[in-house]
């Protein structure tokens, strides 16, 4: 039997939303590291990173899902990140969030994604999966 691992963009992330539900999110919302830039100036995280205390050898490094809370736009949330973060963007989820602004990002470090977790418009930033199929 061969198999093959192929990183899915995003979409294993919406799955897991579906099954573990908002309660997941509000147990992790105690979490509230602070992370420092590069110019050390704390940068305190509050969205919850999903899921929390997780095996990071089944995840994507640098791809994220991000869901903002209904009623914050995109050009609010550049605002708030003080960042253009459109070359990170390779998808915004509207038709599956028609209330909302979830979007798919890619090559965040782990500084880029401090400064996306402080805002407080982003409800949770979820984690990328690995899915292996045959």
């Amino acid at each position: 039997m061969l198999w093959r691992t192929i990183t899915t963009p995003f979409f294993t992330i919406i799955a897991l939303q579906v099954a573990v539900g908002p309660q997941s999110a509000a147990a992790a919302e105690a979490e509230n590291p602070v992370q420092y830039s590069l110019h050390e100036h704390p940068i305190t995280c509050e969205a919850p990173l999903l899921p929390h205390n997780a095996d990071l050898e089944k995840f994507v490094p640098g791809f994220y899902g991000v869901y903002l809370v209904p009623g914050h736009t995109l050009q609010q949330h550049f605002e708030a990140v003080k960042t253009d973060l459109t070359p990170h963007i390779y998808n915004v989820f509207d038709r599956l969030y028609p209330d909302r602004v979830v979007y798919g990002c890619q090559n965040v470090d782990d500084e880029l994604l401090a400064v996306i977790r402080s805002d407080s418009g982003v409800e949770a930033v979820w984690r990328d999966s690995k899915v292996e199929i045959e």
